[in-house]
C-alpha cells in the first residue's frame, strides 16, 4: 500500500511539473528585447550648499520646482533596461547668506540602469546624473550660474 501511495504521489508530482516546465520553456522563447521612449513630469527638490568667495559667507538653500523629462531606452531582456535620462525644469532658487531668490533654469542628463516586473510593471531604478546645470535669474545685484551637475 505504502508503495501505490508513493508511486500515486510522484506521478501527480510530474503531472504539475510539466506545464510549469512548458510554460518557462515557452516564456524563453518570447523576446521583450525593445526600443521605448517615455515622457515625465517631475519635481525637483533639492538642499544646497554654497562656499562664495570673499567676502560673502557660505550658505544653505533649496532648489524647488516642476519640470519635464525623457527617458529613451532599450529593453535588454524582459525585465531589465537600460536607458538616457534628459530633464528639463524651471525651479526657484533660494539661497540664505545674500537673500538670494529667483527662478532658475535646471538642467541635467544621464545613464540609467532598472529592473521592471515582467506582470505588474513596478520598476526600480537607479541613474548617474553625468551633465547639466542651473542658472538662476539676477537677484540682489547678483548672478550666478552652476554649471558640470553630477550626482
Amino acid at each position: 500500500m505504502k508503495k501505490q501511495n508513493q508511486c500515486l504521489k510522484n506521478f501527480i508530482l510530474s503531472a504539475l511539473m510539466i506545464p510549469i516546465g512548458l510554460t518557462f520553456a515557452k516564456a524563453e522563447e518570447v523576446s521583450a528585447v525593445g526600443v521605448f521612449v517615455e515622457p515625465m513630469v517631475l519635481f525637483e527638490s533639492t538642499e544646497t550648499s554654497i562656499n562664495y568667495p570673499t567676502p560673502f559667507s557660505n550658505s544653505t538653500g533649496r532648489v524647488d520646482g516642476f519640470g519635464l523629462g525623457a527617458r529613451f531606452g532599450i529593453h535588454l531582456v524582459e525585465s531589465v533596461y537600460l536607458a538616457l535620462d534628459a530633464r528639463y525644469s524651471m525651479p526657484q532658487f533660494k539661497d540664505s547668506s545674500v537673500q538670494y531668490d529667483a527662478k532658475a533654469i535646471s538642467t541635467n542628463w544621464g545613464p540609467v540602469l532598472g529592473v521592471q516586473m515582467p506582470v505588474a510593471g513596478l520598476r526600480i531604478w537607479g541613474s548617474s546624473i553625468l551633465g547639466g546645470g542651473l542658472n538662476p535669474e539676477k537677484s540682489g545685484g547678483l548672478d550666478v550660474d552652476f554649471q558640470n551637475a553630477s550626482g
